[in-house]
């Protein structure tokens, strides 16, 4: 069997793999809304937002790296005029990638994102704040992080996998601990939940039930209120 190269010589995307990151995105979001991952589902749900902006994304980011950045800034601007959403074409994302149908959300280019992660919508990731250049390190979040509507993650942090930021919440501390789950202004870690339970969740159809953790339920020392 003859294998596919996935990479160039050098280091950056090729066209299989991104058309293989498109193919992954599409079954995830396919998956969790409960259709069969066909070509006739495919084509129905082209025209979601989210989808609309993982896909642009794909394509922008392959034209990023082979450094056709007029045509994907193009192409990026035309997405966003319809979504309401913006990935930043130089950031890092994992397969099965979703992103919700909410506009208002940014991910900036300083972010690393695992496989099979979603971002439900109007969410924020950045290093940069009220003009505070923060652009040192990365974001960096693990597999099967859910960040939910209304979020912000500001900050060179690093989020553990099957780790879940509850909506509205402002996160500025890293969390080490797999299947945490952050809430509040800033957040901290309020609970945890099983990292099984976490990755056969659908976070597109249900709310999540955590594992309450009393050890967790205490506001940290030196985070205000």
């Amino acid at each position: 069997m003859v294998s596919v190269q996935l990479r160039g010589p050098d280091g950056t995307m090729t066209l299989p793999e991104t058309m293989r990151l498109i193919r992954e995105d599409v079954r995830r979001r396919l998956e969790l809304e409960g259709r069969p991952a066909n070509l006739v589902n495919a084509i129905g749900i082209a025209v979601m937002p989210g989808v609309l902006c993982v896909v642009a994304y794909r394509i922008t980011n392959f034209l990023h790296q082979k450094r056709y950045r007029v045509l994907a800034r193009i192409i990026d601007d035309i997405q966003h005029l319809y979504t309401g959403n913006e990935i930043h074409m130089g950031s890092v994302i994992g397969s099965g990638f979703v992103v919700g149908d909410r506009p208002g959300g940014g991910v900036s280019e300083h972010v690393t994102i695992g496989r099979n992660c979603t971002v439900l919508g109007g969410s924020t990731m950045t290093l940069n704040a009220n003009g505070i250049d923060l652009s040192k390190g990365r974001i960096v979040l693990g597999d099967h992080c859910v960040v939910g509507f209304g979020a912000r993650i500001i900050g060179a942090v690093t989020l553990a996998d099957c780790t879940q930021v509850k909506p509205n919440a402002v996160v500025l501390y890293s969390s080490p601990v797999a299947g945490g789950i952050l809430n509040g202004v800033p957040a901290w870690m309020t609970g945890t939940a099983p990292v099984d339970a976490v990755t056969r969740w659908n976070p597109l159809r249900s709310n999540f039930l955590p594992e309450h953790d009393p050890n967790c339920a205490a506001r940290p020392e030196g985070i205000g209120s």
